[in-house]
Order: C-alpha cells, then structure tokens, then sequence
C-alpha cells in the first residue's frame, strides 16, 4: 500500500515537473516570435513594362514578398540615397527567389526602358530579382499614390518610403528608404514575412 502510494507521489511528481518544462518551453517560445505584421492595404492588378521592355504584372509577384519604391532619373540626392539601400536588400536577397524589389519611375515619358536598362546598371550587376519599370502616367499615379499610398518628396520626383508587400498581395509596413536603420528593419520585417503561411 505504501509502495503503491509512493508511486503515486512520484508520478505526480513527474507530471508536474513534465507540465512546468512544457510550459516553460511554450512562453520562451512566445517571447522569441514577433508580432505578426500589421495589414495596411491590397496592391490591385497593375501591368508595367520593364528596363527589357518585357512586362511586369501583379500576378508575376504573388507568392513573393516585394519592396517596392518610386523614383525618377535623375536619381540624386535622397533618391539615391534610396535606391543605393534598395540595392543592398537586392544583394542580401540574391539567393532568396521568393524577394523581389520593384522600382517604379515617376517619369514614365522621360524613363523609357532604354533609359531604365541604363539607370538601372548602376544599382544592378546582373541580379534578377530587382525590377524597374514604368507606365501610363495615370497608372503610375494610381500604383504609387493610392494603393502603395508612398508619400513623394517636396521635388515629386522620387518616395523615400519603401512598401513591404506580402505574398498575396497586401501592404505590410512602410519604411524609409533613406535611413539604414529602417531598412535593416525592412529586412527583418521582409524575411519574417517568407515565414508566413499565405
């Protein structure tokens, strides 16, 4: 009888210490995961041609995560500033086919692909990840403006804001491009994102 009830004990023992590791496992778990990212928006179909003069629609980016940002050439100041952090990420993501980067220009007129395939040589050394592209004038307005909702400069000629978009699609958080703190956060924020079921 003593036997029996010592094992009891010492089973109860062993439940309880098994529950508290269980437990202690699952809150140091929780305290490592991030937050999930906010939804700030939905990218709608868009079709742009590229630096190839080949085109660039939305559906070729579902099932990526993508940055996007807005320039126009001459890209100086600020603007380059941007796109020399744009670059980074596209050389941090080289290897990772589901990142992609989009540069859509502000000049769609002035910025033909000849001139986007020049541009573009400057930031890009044979990566295929990064995009740059233009439109009609009201098309680029209406990606830029109302669905990326990128704030232009006082010049309008470029968005130092940065879009994270998700695998379908949504709009996840903005950054500035200008600053290398925020777009180290991009990184993390973009490669949390690859983690994500969609």
């Amino acid at each position: 009888m003593a036997a029996s009830r010592k094992n009891l004990v010492m089973a109860g023992v062993a439940l309880s210490v098994a529950l508290a590791v269980i437990c202690g496992v699952y809150i140091f778990q929780s305290s490592l995961q991030r937050p999930r990212l906010p939804v700030l928006g939905q990218v709608k179909p868009f079709t742009f041609t590229d630096a190839q003069n080949k085109k660039l629609a939305a559906q070729d980016l579902y099932r990526n995560v993508w940055i996007a940002g807005a320039f126009s050439t001459p890209c100086v100041n600020g603007c380059n500033a941007m796109m020399k952090n744009m670059a980074s990420l596209s050389r941090t993501f080289e290897q990772v086919t589901a990142v992609k980067l989009v540069a859509v220009t502000l000049s769609p007129v002035r910025d033909t692909p000849q001139v986007l395939s020049e541009f573009s040589g400057r930031y890009v050394q044979g990566k295929g990840n990064w995009f740059f592209v233009g439109g009609r004038r009201e098309e680029v307005d209406e990606f830029v403006q109302r669905q990326l909702r990128l704030d232009l400069d006082a010049t309008g000629a470029f968005s130092p804001t940065l879009a994270l978009v998700d695998r379908s699609g949504y709009i996840r958080g903005y950054y500035d491009g200008t600053v290398t703190a925020e777009v180290n956060q991009l990184f993390l924020d973009a490669s949390a994102l690859l983690k994500e079921r969609f």
